[in-house]
């Protein structure tokens, strides 16, 4: 699977201005698969919490902030210690503690050199429930659902991607007739990840089956 959102996330990492990070999207649009997986290949080592389902950890952001008593205890979940260097630290569904939200001012504004990508589906409702949210001190980016060039590369049609890009229209009036089959694929199927895999996986046993 490739979302064009990854590179977004290296440019993220790269920056020296760089702050906790929130991807806000729906369930099910890709957020928790595409932090992990940004984290496993570009970092040594990752340290994921979920925090609708770890209530223990949420201990560690009650009373006043503290960057040493929460890297201590995440660090005795993960099994080993923190290096800000080379780990990303992962809070999945954050809205669910909301202390946590909150202490996302305290690592950007006294420890800017840990790097933090959290996801939240339920940021807004989180928002008017009356959750504090430090908005300048984070940064926000919207994960949507797959798009159609997204849909193709998942598709296996990489080509067909690269033709768009690079504006080959003298190439792409003899493929007219695939593109306009791949887009209706796509409003059927729609750009949710776990559907697009499911049908990429039937697409490629079809193609087997008739080589």
């Amino acid at each position: 699977m490739v979302r064009t959102a990854y590179e977004h996330l290296k440019k993220w990492k790269e920056r020296k201005t760089r702050r906790p990070m929130i991807l806000r999207g729906p369930r099910q649009v890709g957020k928790t698969w595409l932090l992990r997986e940004f984290g496993e290949k570009e970092y040594e080592c990752s340290v994921y919490i979920n925090f609708e389902e770890n209530t223990q950890i949420a201990s560690l952001f009650s009373g006043p902030p503290s960057v040493d008593r929460i890297i201590t205890g995440l660090g005795l979940c993960a099994g080993h210690s923190i290096d800000p260097a080379s780990t990303l630290l992962i809070f999945d569904e954050i809205q669910a503690v909301p202390q946590a939200l909150s202490c996302l001012k305290t690592f950007s504004k006294d420890a800017p050199e840990f790097h933090i990508l959290c996801a939240s589906s339920g940021l807004d409702a989180a928002l008017r429930a009356g959750a504090a949210f430090p908005a300048e001190w984070v940064e926000v980016f919207d994960l949507h659902p797959m798009s159609f060039f997204e849909f193709l590369l998942a598709a296996g049609k990489e080509s067909y991607v690269t033709m768009l890009r690079e504006r080959r229209y003298d190439l792409t009036p003899s493929y007219r007739q695939d593109y306009i089959r791949f887009l209706k694929y796509y409003c059927f199927v729609g750009g949710m990840p776990e559907a697009v895999a499911a049908f990429s996986e039937r697409l490629t046993i079809k193609s087997q089956a008739r080589n």
